[in-house]
């Protein structure tokens, strides 16, 4: 049985949260409005509780033609569990499925599952996200478009991520910190790149340009079920 592994946003959330997340900002939010990406991160990052289960596929934008790379894994339980059933409520058996039709089925679509049989719940998975970048350098006013999924009512994520140890010497040794800015923006797909996003990334510098969506239900006391689609794209900042 694989280990649950959200390495995208837990590292992303460990960045944002340590070194350039504002408190206040965050905690003023207007709960009913779209997450704040950094809170976005963050909530992704907490789903940490024994049995909980990860959908998971990440692709380049390259190679969206591709398998989809579908990955379903469960944290380690010994007592709890989750349980996940079709449509006409037969019991199916997702955990570690290498099996590229069912693990595509589940996206587009609600997803009945239970905790140790009891309470039937629902969670409605996004589509898998499909974007178009046309250019190789990302600079303002650059546009990405994707699938729209008008039943998302979570929004598309979208960050660039800097990693000095993968740059030329030259902007390394200016630019020791990692990176990471990040927006969260509706699900309408089409996003203009702004100045804002890109002002503290160095120019010239190589980065991972990331466009996602995600469901969630996060849970402290019995499993957490999140299930996300995500793509990226490493290019060089131009501004």
């Amino acid at each position: 049985m694989k280990n649950i592994k959200i390495i995208i946003f837990a590292s992303i959330s460990f960045l944002l949260y340590g070194c350039i997340m504002d408190p206040e900002l965050e905690n003023n939010q207007n709960q009913d409005e779209i997450l704040s990406f950094s809170n976005y991160a963050k909530i992704l990052s907490d789903a940490t509780s024994e049995g909980t289960v990860l959908i998971q596929s990440n692709l380049s934008f390259v190679n969206l033609t591709d398998n989809n790379n579908i990955d379903i894994s469960e944290r380690p339980s010994s007592n709890k569990r989750l349980s996940f059933f079709s449509e006409n409520n037969q019991l199916i058996d997702i955990i570690g499925s290498i099996d590229q039709n069912l693990n595509n089925s589940l996206y587009g679509k609600k997803i009945k599952y239970s905790v140790d049989n009891n309470t039937t719940k629902e969670l409605y998975i996004p589509n898998l996200i499909k974007p178009i970048f046309n250019k190789t350098k990302i600079s303002p006013n650059s546009e990405i478009t994707w699938n729209p999924d008008p039943l998302n009512k979570n929004g598309v994520a979208i960050w660039v991520y800097y990693m000095p140890t993968i740059q030329y010497f030259s902007i390394m040794e200016s630019n020791r910190h990692y990176i990471v800015e990040g927006i969260v923006v509706p699900d309408d797909g089409k996003y203009t790149i702004t100045n804002e996003l890109l002002s503290r990334f160095p120019n010239g510098s190589t980065v991972e340009l990331s466009i996602g969506r995600a469901a969630f239900d996060i849970n402290n006391n019995y499993p957490s079920l999140v299930a996300y689609t995500t793509r990226t794209l490493t290019s060089e900042i131009s501004k």
